[in-house]
């Protein structure tokens, strides 16, 4: 027999996505006992406070019309309204029915709540962050640039034949290198991830860019010359020839 989950006032529908969400009478998806009672048994925990019930249609249907309530003086909906606890309840509307959605907790909340911020100012700080994309992106590219010099430094210091170096000091000068690197490697990826929104704002609003963003995190370098198998062999002394 058909079932619906209700508290009473509001009752429970699932989206396109299989997740319930809250609605009016209207709105109410009808399920069979054992999956209402499932849903119910997994229902995420900011609904769970709602006191959520399986009730046969039929038993919804034979339900005594509520007897309405005698309605306050208009002097007492004024007193009522000055007060800071005032709800729209207190006035006796006759729309009980909540007429929001509760999607379970958003990204937004969740990043709010981890970093202990209101939303007004992680909204200013947000404002902040994209106003200044093209000054970052003109910081990545000096930062690029200062790390491409430093590297030719090296590299020239290496090649120099005045330059003599044991296996310590040749050791540490391959260290440098590697960091100057690295972090050129970390600011170009950086650059190319605020690039994407350089002109367009409104790619904000699309997550398909989320994935645009791991993929250029992730990206690895393609080998040209030797491969990455040759230089680790090359490394442990296990091949000697110079190609």
């Amino acid at each position: 027999m058909d079932c619906l989950i209700t508290n009473g006032k509001q009752y429970i529908r699932l989206d396109s996505n299989g997740s319930p969400q809250t609605c009016g009478q209207v709105l109410a998806e009808r399920f069979s006992e054992d999956k209402a009672k499932n849903i119910i048994k997994n229902l995420p925990k900011p609904l769970r406070k709602f006191h959520f019930n399986v009730q046969l249609v039929s038993e919804i249907a034979a339900q005594p019309k509520p007897i309405e309530e005698e309605k306050l003086p208009e002097d007492i909906n004024g007193i009522l309204a000055e007060l800071d606890d005032y709800y729209e309840d207190y006035q006796r509307n006759p729309k009980y029915d909540n007429p929001y959605t509760y999607h379970g907790e958003t990204a937004l909340e969740k990043e709010l709540s981890m970093n202990d911020i209101g939303i007004g100012n992680f909204f200013k700080m947000v404002i902040d962050c994209i106003s200044d994309r093209e000054k970052y992106i003109e910081n990545m590219e000096y930062l690029i640039k200062e790390y491409d010099l430093k590297i030719l430094d090296v590299r020239h210091f290496i090649r120099d034949e005045e330059t003599k170096l044991g296996t310590v000091p040749m050791s540490r000068i391959s260290y440098l290198l590697q960091y100057y690197e690295r972090q050129r490697a970390i600011c170009k990826r950086n650059r190319n991830c605020a690039k994407l929104f350089q002109y367009h704002v409104e790619r904000f609003k699309n997550r398909k860019y989320m994935k645009v963003i791991d993929k250029i995190a992730n990206s690895k370098y393609k080998y040209r010359r030797l491969s990455k198998e040759y230089l680790e062999d090359y490394a442990k002394g296990v091949t000697k020839e110079r190609k």
